[in-house]
């Protein structure tokens, strides 16, 4: 791949993951889930170039993962707190679900199953896990709190 486009989406990758992060820290619920869509946006793109060099249906898989993802954390204008307990458990339930995704894809890259991605990568998607397990741990030891 392009070194200009691998160092572009390095940089970019690591914004999203920082943005994820203060969005966890601060409670924020539009910071953090706009970290968490822009973030798996990345993968997406990639995983479309090196499909347009090589036409491998893998690449089409990790695609479909992605856009999974990034439909589930479309930052939309729905508020809801802890008097919904219905969304609570959702959120959660969400939240679970984006963490396997990252941590699967984290060892993949990091066991060199995918080998066309840098081990960085991996860590970038192991942090990603680690900030939405941070912050359902986070919702759960303290469920009055609430979150911007």
């Amino acid at each position: 791949m392009n070194l200009v486009i691998f160092t572009l989406g390095t940089i970019i990758s690591l914004l999203f993951v920082m943005i994820t992060a203060y969005g966890a820290y601060k409670k924020d619920r539009n910071w953090f889930a706009l970290g968490l869509c822009f973030y798996h946006t990345i993968p997406i793109i990639g995983e479309s170039l090196l499909y347009a060099e090589n036409n491998n249906l893998m690449h089409i898989t990790i695609i479909m993962l992605f856009l999974t993802l990034v439909i589930i954390t479309l930052p939309i204008g729905i508020k809801y707190g802890a008097d919904n307990p219905a969304a609570m458990a959702m959120g959660k339930k969400i939240g679970l679900a984006i963490v396997v995704a990252n941590l699967c894809h984290g060892y993949l890259i990091l066991s060199e199953l995918i080998h066309y991605t840098p081990i960085h990568i991996g860590f970038f998607h192991l942090c990603m896990a680690s900030i939405v397990l941070y912050a359902i741990i986070r919702s759960h030891t303290s469920p009055n709190s609430r979150w911007n």
